[in-house]
């Protein structure tokens, strides 16, 4: 009998946007190498690809699945630019800041 809680789901596209993530910032180090910036690129590219699903068990699937490498290539490129452009963790970090000064008012008071 099968176990099937074993099973997982999975989007091709996902491990191929990725790599090549990876591969155009280890290339280009003129982009940020912040891990929010990577997600939010790789978010962006997934959001204009097609999504491919499968079920397998353990996470070991063919890299020819998913979307053809020109289009994940397009896509990456795209949400590269369009994120390191306009960087969301430059907000994060002010906002973290405010935080933690609204933190430190409200402990001085008391």
């Amino acid at each position: 009998m099968i176990n099937i809680s074993k099973f997982e789901i999975h989007n091709a596209n996902y491990d191929k946007v990725m790599y090549y993530i990876d591969k155009m910032l280890t290339e280009n180090q003129r982009y940020c190498q912040c891990r929010r910036c990577r997600l939010d690129a790789a978010a962006a590219a997934l959001n204009t690809l097609p999504p491919h699903y499968y079920v397998e068990l353990g996470h070991s699937h063919n890299k020819e699945m998913g979307s053809p490498w020109i289009l994940i290539e397009v896509a990456v490129r795209e949400a590269i630019e369009n994120v390191f452009s306009h960087p969301n963790h430059h907000a994060e970090k002010e906002e973290l800041a405010r935080q933690a000064a609204a933190t430190d008012t409200i402990a001085a008071a008391e």
